[in-house]
């Protein structure tokens, strides 16, 4: 089936680079992927032109684009949208291409520490995360850290991007090290269990740096038990050891669960 395409009046006047910002405020860093399975659904695009050879070599990959037409949307650029689909939902996989981008590593330099090409890289950073160039835009950065989840928060891929964007590569690192140690039981005798340890403790703190009523419940229970109205003891623990346990079982869940399949959602930039 091929996709018949509607020309606007106005697409002379529309460039590639003005889409592509239009997108990135509307949709965020998926807007390319977004913008194709729009066309692909309908069938048809304004501003083809303008578009660009990614948004069509994605709705090629679903739809095939009239043969004559190949050449002028398609252009010389062959995209690997088999493996970008596939980046985007091993779990593991992904997390560890976008944090490392989100700490300002190339293209080529995500690529060698994983040992993918690097068209791939950056096939799937034009298609689903097209960040590298808006770096500087802190807020819309972490809107997008904390926006972009298929079912609920994902408090691993948050904590993850946060402390890889703001600490850089060194700190990215250092999580992924010990990323796949991350719902185990550690044992804190030894360095790496003790590093494992924090960082864990990190993402279990992490739904509450943005629920005040859990802020507040919080404070609440550090004054019961300061020194002055102190807990028995026995129940300290008790508790303690419980919700430990518990977010320990949701972190598991969490770093092992497949994403399901992308879709639309609704996002604006700071």
């Amino acid at each position: 089936m091929s996709t018949q395409i509607d020309f606007d009046a106005m697409s002379a006047e529309v460039t590639e680079e003005s889409i592509r910002y239009r997108g990135l405020q509307r949709s965020g860093a998926d807007w390319r992927w977004q913008r194709a399975m729009r066309i692909v659904g309908a069938g048809r695009a304004y501003h083809s032109h303008a578009l660009g050879p990614v948004v069509w070599n994605v709705v090629h990959h679903f739809r095939p684009v009239l043969q004559s037409r190949q050449p002028e949307l398609l252009g010389d650029r062959t995209v690997d949208v088999v493996g970008a689909k596939r980046i985007r939902h091993e779990r593991l996989t992904r997390l560890k291409l976008e944090s490392r981008i989100l700490s300002g590593l190339s293209i080529s330099e995500v690529a060698a520490k994983m040992e993918l090409e690097e068209s791939l890289v950056r096939d799937y950073c034009d298609i689903f995360f097209d960040v590298r160039t808006c770096l500087a835009a802190t807020n819309w950065i972490m809107q997008q850290i904390t926006t972009d989840e298929m079912e609920g928060p994902d408090y691993l891929r948050r904590t993850l991007y946060r402390h890889a964007f703001q600490g850089g590569p060194d700190v990215c690192e250092h999580w992924l090290d010990h990323l796949d140690q991350l719902g185990q039981q550690q044992d804190l005798s030894t360095a790496a269990g003790r590093a494992a340890e924090r960082l864990e403790l990190c993402v279990l703190l992490e739904p509450m740096r943005s629920d005040p009523e859990s802020m507040r419940a919080l404070g609440h229970l550090h004054d019961q038990s300061s020194k002055s109205r102190r807990l028995p003891q026995t129940v300290g623990k008790t508790i303690a050891s419980s919700v430990h346990q518990k977010l320990r079982l949701a972190l598991a869940d969490q770093v092992s669960s497949k994403e399901p399949a992308s879709k639309e959602r609704s996002r604006s930039a700071a």
